[in-house]
């Protein structure tokens, strides 16, 4: 008998018990039906968010100075604008710009700027950890990532068939890549045709959904809720 398990909450890890056990009488296969979610992921967080400077106050001698931008979502030319509002980045006459034929970012400064430190801003304006030299222009070295997350995915314990690169037995159920022109908006996903997948047990005790972005980091989601439906038929059902 095929049935569907709906699932709502404002986590990005959901876990559920049944503690007589769903029984599945025989192999079953389960598939995505419906996911539904705000996208309100931020592109800027505690991880990604500090621009570090260093003044030279004599020969021998340097302070360091620390911009932390507001967790967010962001466009290029906001997140610009939110470091151009910093007493310091005035101060150190910096200015950051893109370059519009090659799209790397164009850095010029009076100071060093640090892009060494673990939570630097750097890992979105296209710099490796490097600092930059004063009052010389600084060009990216790598591609502008103001997307930090490309693809959201949805594992789900019940299903380990799957692979990853060279991992074996992943539980990914359904990913997709995100849209970033529906910041702020709502995501419907709904497969047609669902694809399915041998469940890897012949009892539900323990239901564990995990939303993830492409590295497996699970989303922030901000409190707002997620809503999803799992569908589930017996091996080689047909409607």
């Amino acid at each position: 008998m095929a049935f569907q398990i709906s699932l709502t909450s404002n986590s990005s890890q959901i876990i559920r018990e049944y503690k007589e056990g769903i029984p599945l009488n025989g192999p079953y296969e389960i598939g995505l039906k419906h996911f539904v979610f705000w996208n309100t992921l931020y592109n800027v967080t505690e991880k990604n968010n500090t621009l570090s400077l260093y003044e030279p106050v004599a020969a021998d001698a340097i302070i360091s100075h620390k911009i932390r931008v507001p967790p967010g979502l962001y466009e290029l030319d906001n997140l610009i604008s939110e470091l151009e509002q910093n007493r310091w980045y005035q101060a150190s006459h910096t200015v950051i710009t893109l370059h519009k034929t090659t799209l790397k970012i164009v850095i010029s400064s009076d100071w060093n700027l640090d892009f060494t430190v673990d939570n630097s801003i750097g890992q979105i304006l296209g710099f490796s950890a490097r600092i930059t030299q004063p009052k010389m222009t600084s060009y990216s070295d790598l591609p502008v990532n103001i997307s930090t997350i490309n693809t959201v995915k949805i594992d789900c314990n019940l299903v380990s068939a799957n692979i990853e690169d060279h991992k074996r037995n992943v539980h990914t159920l359904y990913d997709f890549p995100l849209d970033t022109a529906k910041i702020g908006g709502k995501i419907i996903k709904e497969p047609n045709p669902i694809c399915y997948f041998t469940t890897n047990t012949d009892k539900i005790y323990d239901l564990v959904i995990k939303i993830t972005d492409q590295d497996n980091n699970l989303l922030d989601l901000h409190g707002e809720l997620v809503n999803l439906t799992l569908d589930f038929r017996p091996y080689g059902y047909q409607k």
